[in-house]
């Protein structure tokens, strides 16, 4: 999408922008236009950032799962902060199988009632 979009700017503009991305150098640009100061320093500090950033996320990528683990000291710090509490049994085995009758039964009285009438 990038570079379609850089390839229509550069036929309709007819300005070169493609070696301008690459070089710096934008040509027929008046001298009050023109950036005096690129502060390398401040670019140096960005691309050590994103560096930085991009070695945390790779650090923290389990290819078996095919997860990624962003923040995981402070999701378990909140999880372990919190009580946990014991599910609580809403069925108990007898109320299980009560349904499981009367739902058999059920089915047995529509199957006998179809069967009767064909």
């Amino acid at each position: 999408m990038h570079i379609a979009g850089v390839v229509l700017h550069a036929l309709r503009h007819r300005d070169g922008i493609a070696m301008t991305m690459i070089d710096g150098e934008k040509k027929d640009i008046p001298v009050a236009e023109v950036i005096s100061n690129s502060r390398p320093g401040v670019a140096l500090l960005f691309v050590g950032l994103v560096f930085i950033f991009a070695t945390y996320l790779a650090g923290n990528f389990d290819s078996l799962n095919r997860t990624l683990n962003f923040l995981v000291q402070a999701c378990n710090w909140a999880k372990t902060k919190k009580p946990k509490k014991k599910a609580k049994k809403v069925f108990s085995e007898s109320m299980i199988q009560t349904k499981k009758m009367k739902v058999w039964k059920m089915a047995t009285t529509i199957s006998e009632g179809f069967c009767a009438t064909t």
